[in-house]
């Protein structure tokens, strides 16, 4: 943890940071997004190569097949 660090959480999310960004004693205040895979490799052998998980492959799935969709 970072000494200082604050966590808040709002209903409104936007007013809020607004808020929070207004003033002069907050460095940053931003949104803590929540991502859900929504794809995944349809490689059918996928499970059997060694670290794919472990170097993210199915997360940059879902980011490159939503950049190449949108």
């Amino acid at each position: 943890m970072v000494d200082g660090l604050r966590i808040a959480h709002a209903a409104d999310t936007g007013k809020a940071i607004a808020a929070l960004r207004a003033r002069d004693d907050v460095i940053y205040a931003e949104p803590n997004y929540i991502v859900h895979a929504i794809n995944t490799p349809d490689d059918p052998s996928f499970n059997q190569l060694y670290g794919m998980t472990k170097i993210g492959a199915p997360q940059a799935w879902d980011i490159t097949q939503a950049a190449a969709t949108s």
